[in-house]
């Protein structure tokens, strides 16, 4: 499964991707699971890309599934490659999807902690 998916330049040193966010498997304080939440509020169980095998702006059928579970969630991003070196590409996409992914989590968490308690 493909981390980042690289979708278009946005301008001359700008790139807008795709990163597939793994939503930890644990719960919410009113029991609900990270992945549910990610269903029910809406974040997750679509995708902006097209069916195909993971490659050249295409979803596998194993990261759609994954996605229709809320296993992961799409989150897109714009990043700025102006000053990354044609050689060092992968290794700024990399840590450019360690940076979304933790971030992302963390929000998630924070915004969705209560969601569903009731008294």
């Amino acid at each position: 499964m493909a981390n980042i998916h690289v979708l278009e330049f946005v301008d001359t040193n700008k790139v807008r991707v795709v990163a597939h966010v793994a939503i930890p498997e644990t719960t919410n304080n009113a029991g609900l699971t990270w992945r549910q939440l990610a269903l029910l509020t809406g974040r997750g169980g679509t995708t902006i890309l097209r069916d195909g095998d993971g490659t050249l702006g295409t979803i596998s059928a194993a990261e759609k599934t994954q996605i229709l579970a809320g296993a992961i969630i799409e989150v897109q991003a714009t990043l700025e490659i102006d000053t990354v070196p044609s050689g060092g590409r992968n290794a700024f996409y990399d840590a450019a999807f360690v940076s979304i992914q933790t971030e992302y989590v963390r929000e998630f968490r924070q915004t969705y902690k209560f969601w569903g308690v009731t008294r």
